[in-house]
């Protein structure tokens, strides 16, 4: 996820930030300062199939996995995700996706 001026804002629904994840992996936020403060994550397909959060276990299971967080001085740039066993995870070309 990344801050663009020109990008759309953070939709909310339910009193939940929803931020829908394009073809290209590639989030662009208005402004992320929401994302600033304290927050869990929760990740779902679209046909509302929860993804399970990373954690100890099975890696062959289709997770949502975090891969750090981008900033520096305080200030929110970035955040990276990944959706996929530990092995893909692990295989993945991150810098391809970090030079967009």
């Amino acid at each position: 996820m990344i801050e663009n001026p020109s990008a759309e804002p953070i939709q909310i629904q339910d009193g939940k930030y929803i931020i829908r994840v394009p073809e290209s992996r590639i989030v662009r936020l208005k402004k992320a300062s929401p994302l600033n403060e304290w927050h869990t994550h929760a990740a779902m397909f679209a046909d509302g199939t929860l993804l399970p959060q990373e954690r100890d276990g099975d890696d062959d299971v289709i997770r949502l996995r975090g891969r750090g967080h981008g900033g520096g001085t305080g200030r929110y740039t970035c955040d990276k995700f990944f959706v996929g066993t530990i092995n893909d995870a692990r295989n993945f070309d991150y810098e391809r996706i970090d030079k967009r």
